[in-house]
């Protein structure tokens, strides 16, 4: 499976990407010494594949093709701390594997409805491989039937239906090692009030995540 392999000097700027060839080779040239971080993104669908390589007619017939086909699993993205010498380094393997998962559910106080939208997100120690789910509370605008042309008269009571919150957030692909949770709100009139894993406080802490993990049941309280 393809991979992006970039590589960042110590002052966060990019110097070089790489992508994987079909044995999963990937090489940089003529680093000058120092240290550098490696980060690995994986390419989910040919899409990715042909935006990487700068293809945007064939990424955009790709993903027309893909819209009808079941999503690959994802691999969680990864980062190496490297240091550079005056000689090569060779026989760097990484090993890339599906990470870790967080669900659970978010509820203001004293049911009171929940804000347009609230995103939660999951930060490694490099925010390169931060990943996030988005719970909404937006309007539902009805499907009108296709053979109705909008019009003035069409227009009159075609308004948007109560929305259904969406409570209930699932964030794949974390990666292992220490993460942090982020909540952030899109209302100033709400704050993150807790965020609870069995009694566990993920707000004041990091949390631990392991290849496989399923981390599910997590409280957030708004107010």
């Amino acid at each position: 499976e393809d991979q992006i392999f970039s590589i960042f000097d110590d002052l966060g700027r990019r110097q070089q990407s790489s992508l994987t060839d079909p044995s999963g080779n990937w090489k940089f040239k003529e680093l000058p010494r120092g240290k550098y971080k490696l980060t690995i993104e994986p390419i989910e669908n040919e899409s990715e594949y042909q935006m990487s390589r700068g293809d945007y007619g064939n990424a955009n017939v790709s993903r027309q093709l893909e819209e009808n086909q079941p999503p690959r699993p994802k691999l969680a993205k990864k980062t190496l701390v490297l240091t550079i010498e005056d000689r090569d380094v060779t026989e760097i393997l990484v090993e890339m594997g599906y990470g870790a998962t967080l669900s659970g559910a978010v509820a203001v106080e004293n049911s009171r409805e929940l804000p347009r939208g609230v995103v939660v997100q999951a930060v490694g120690d490099t925010e390169e491989t931060s990943v996030s789910d988005t719970v909404s509370n937006y309007p539902q605008v009805p499907t009108m039937p296709s053979n109705t042309t909008m019009s003035s008269n069409t227009n009159r009571g075609y308004n948007p239906v109560p929305a259904k919150p969406d409570r209930e957030f699932n964030i794949e692909n974390v990666s292992e090692g220490k993460n942090y949770l982020y909540v952030y709100v899109d209302d100033d009139s709400f704050y993150v009030k807790s965020a609870t894993l069995g009694g566990t406080d993920l707000l004041s802490a990091p949390f631990v995540a392991k290849e496989g993990d399923i981390l599910k049941g997590i409280q957030i309280v708004l107010a």
